[in-house]
């Protein structure tokens, strides 16, 4: 299947006021791939080459070609014909864009999202609930002691999937801020509730940020959570999930 032909005709418009969140099954057969290789660049087929295993190579030029085609879509561009440039801390953008498309993506197991917004720092990311994780341990090294606390207040079974649920918002935050690694987890906090539309807590570095950033959780299928966060400019700003290739308002933030 041509990966042009799994999105919608017509094609949703982007407004000032939304977020789109796409998602992406990462499965894939060897003629899909190949169809797809042809408009990466350079660059990529190098990196894609790199890989050793055959699973993570697919998947990295699945997740790269859609990630093409949807800009190709929004901006009206040939996908093949983009340009990328990293940030000082590994968070990439278009060239010459001017800000008219932000956007972020994010990988676990066999499935991507993909977040776009007009002018809008954004950050997405997703974890597969299957992930063995030591979380009591991880979460001394990475969480805040307020996040700690809610975590040690739910019950033992609840515990693991908060604790992802936690990061994948932690990660949002930091990957929409544009700050990767370079940041201290530790320094802010975001709820661990399962509100649809939240703010952070506290963030020790920009006391601004509690107000001018929204988390948005989010559950794109059975087995993963996922979250994605955006500054926010607009009070009536809302994020849409094309789950299945359908318009759908899932919440304003």
């Amino acid at each position: 299947m041509s990966v042009i032909g799994q999105f919608p005709d017509p094609f949703p418009e982007l407004a000032d006021d939304e977020v789109h969140v796409w998602k992406c099954s990462l499965q894939s057969d060897e003629g899909d791939v190949a169809s797809r290789i042809a408009i990466l660049s350079a660059d990529e087929r190098k990196r894609a080459n790199q890989f050793k295993v055959e699973r993570p190579r697919n998947q990295f030029i699945v997740t790269r070609s859609t990630l093409r085609f949807l800009i190709g879509k929004y901006l009206q561009s040939r996908p093949e014909q983009l340009e990328f440039e990293i940030a000082e801390h590994g968070k990439p953008h278009l060239r010459d864009s001017s800000g008219r498309l932000e956007f972020n993506v994010s990988h676990s197991h066999d499935l991507a999202l993909f977040a776009f917004a007009r002018f809008s720092p954004i950050g997405i990311d997703v974890e597969w609930l299957g992930r063995k994780v030591s979380h009591a341990d991880v979460a001394k090294r990475f969480f805040s002691e307020l996040e700690q606390e809610q975590l040690n207040q739910l019950p033992e079974e609840d515990r693991q999937r908060a604790f992802l649920e936690c990061w994948t918002r932690k990660e949002a935050y930091l990957k929409a801020r544009g700050f990767g690694l370079s940041r201290d987890p530790r320094t802010f906090s975001v709820p661990l509730s399962s509100d649809l539309n939240t703010r952070l807590l506290e963030d020790q570095a920009d006391a601004s940020a509690v107000q001018g950033w929204r988390i948005y959780p989010l559950q794109p299928e059975h087995h993963y959570c996922g979250a994605t966060v955006v500054s926010v400019d607009s009070p009536d700003m809302k994020v849409i999930c094309q789950w299945q290739g359908n318009r759908g308002l899932l919440a304003h933030l």
